[in-house]
């Protein structure tokens, strides 16, 4: 599920429908990718990779790494422009500033957090 549909269901049904909504698909996604492994490993027609995980899944600091800086970079200074433009609207309007920290920035918060914990895993582990 994406958490913008989430969001969608319990802005028009409520919290507690949009989390039933929410679990029930999870659960028939889970359900439906093990009933087809299932099927596909008794029928003997589960696909073979020639190819190992780790010649897959390798950080390399090639362009995409780079890229992925820039345009990091980039959405850093767009979330820095928007906060200034709406601390500029709450000066304009005398209203004092809300500092609540929400549930999307928890989840955004939560994220980096995972994230930055396998950047370091990976270089713990490789040096």
């Amino acid at each position: 599920m994406v958490p913008p549909l989430v969001a969608i269901n319990a802005k028009y049904y409520g919290r507690k429908v949009a989390l039933y909504v929410a679990c029930i698909m999870y659960i028939s996604i889970i359900l439906t990718a093990l009933i087809f492994h299932l099927l596909f490993s008794t029928l003997g027609i589960t696909p073979e990779s020639g190819r190992q995980i780790a010649d897959v899944a390798q950080f390399k600091l090639d362009y995409t790494f780079w890229m992925n800086i820039v345009f990091a970079g980039i959405a850093a200074l767009a979330v820095w422009l928007h906060k200034q433009h709406v601390k500029q609207h709450l000066k304009e309007k005398k209203q004092p500033e809300m500092k609540e920290i929400g549930t999307k920035q928890i989840i955004v918060y939560l994220f980096i957090l995972i994230l930055s914990g396998g950047l370091v895993s990976y270089f713990v582990n490789v040096f």
